[in-house]
């Protein structure tokens, strides 16, 4: 800390970090092979790239004493590695009077933690209720989901019997967790767990153009599979408090021994029902309709003008997927880093819009 005097007043200052001198740009090194190739006197167009790409220096915030009146510092440690493949097909399939072109990408990419520092540490992320939702381990794919894994609900019978591990302040009714370290409690973190990966298998788009006469139509598709998505909204509402309104799966929770529910759904409220868990863990796949467009070549026009057409557009018109959340691919704007991916928390959904229009050409 240190004080400057500006302007006649006071000014005082204090370090939000330690200085780092060795501190330098993370480093890529990668190699790509690719093809381009037509067939067919051009109708159909091939691309294909498959790469690989090691960075290493990366920049991440390690744990130091906190004697140095700090807890982390930001250095050049870890390394990741990604690979993967993306291809792309264009196709003409017909061209008469009615004209039809398609196209068709795809890619997979895997990425993989090869190093994090010397101790090779994990790296927790997100925030939700101050608990971390996501965790980055060596030899896994970066921003993994993070917390207990959910064994039901526990039972009287449960809480009498002492050989169940159980946390503090369990009762009937209450979600019951694996003990994973096997030392007879419950615990945050200690038993958390990695629970599956915000990476999707591949991800894919196509597009579609289609001409007859005066008219035209195109179509865009984009969509991915595999992957789950944190429902942060659910995770949040669905606590039984009486302020919001819940999913209707809660009409099957736990109500008491004799009227267990489906085994998932507990009693409430309590803030352990809003713990990280694979309740709120669901599938990301989906596929959506972006853009759809009709448009027609206005036959009569003016002398001074070339064509006239008139075209309907309506963007993002249909999304199909089992995700309860408003968007399969949201990202919450308070934690849209490379070490939370996959977390969705109030994320506004993608407004379907429509608009008319004419184009001219002079």
């Amino acid at each position: 800390m240190g004080q400057y005097v500006l302007n006649n007043e006071i000014v005082s200052t204090a370090a939000v970090s330690l200085f780092n001198p060795n501190l330098g740009w993370e480093e890529s090194a990668q190699y790509d092979l690719g093809i381009e190739t037509s067939f067919f006197n051009g109708k159909i167009d091939l691309t294909a790239d498959i790469y690989h790409r090691k960075s290493v220096n990366m920049l991440l915030n390690d744990v130091i004493p906190a004697i140095t009146g700090f807890n982390s510092q930001l250095v050049n440690k870890g390394s990741v590695r990604n690979r993967g493949v993306e291809i792309g097909l264009n196709i003409r399939p017909i061209e008469r009077e009615l004209v039809w072109e398609t196209g068709f990408n795809i890619a997979f990419n895997r990425n993989k933690v090869l190093s994090t520092n010397q101790n090779g540490d994990r790296i927790l992320s997100g925030n939700m209720d101050g608990r971390a939702t996501n965790v980055t381990i060596v030899g896994k794919p970066i921003g993994q989901f993070y917390g207990f894994i959910l064994d039901g609900v526990y039972s009287q019978a449960d809480i009498d019997n002492p050989a169940v591990p159980k946390y503090n302040g369990a009762t009937a009714g209450y979600p019951k967790y694996r003990d994973l370290n096997g030392d007879g409690i419950v615990s945050e973190i200690l038993d958390y767990t990695d629970l599956g990966s915000p990476h999707p298998d591949f991800i894919y788009g196509m597009t579609n153009r289609w001409r007859y006469k005066n008219f035209d139509l195109a179509l865009n598709l984009n969509g991915q599979v595999g992957g789950y998505i944190m429902n942060g909204m659910r995770q949040t509402i669905d606590n039984l408090q009486g302020f919001f309104n819940i999913g209707k799966e809660w009409v099957n929770r736990w109500r008491s021994d004799e009227n267990p529910g489906d085994g998932i759904h507990a009693l409430g409220p309590n803030a352990v029902h809003r713990v990280n868990d694979k309740l709120w863990l669901e599938k990301a796949s989906y596929l959506r309709i972006t853009n759809i467009t009709l448009g027609y070549q206005l036959p009569v026009k003016p002398q001074f003008v070339k064509s006239i057409r008139a075209y309907v557009t309506v963007q993002n018109l249909l999304t199909l997927t089992d995700y309860t959340g408003a968007n399969p691919e949201g990202q919450a704007a308070n934690q849209n880093n490379t070490l939370v991916p996959g977390y969705d928390n109030a994320t506004y959904p993608l407004a379907r819009t429509a608009s008319f229009g004419l184009n001219f050409q002079f």
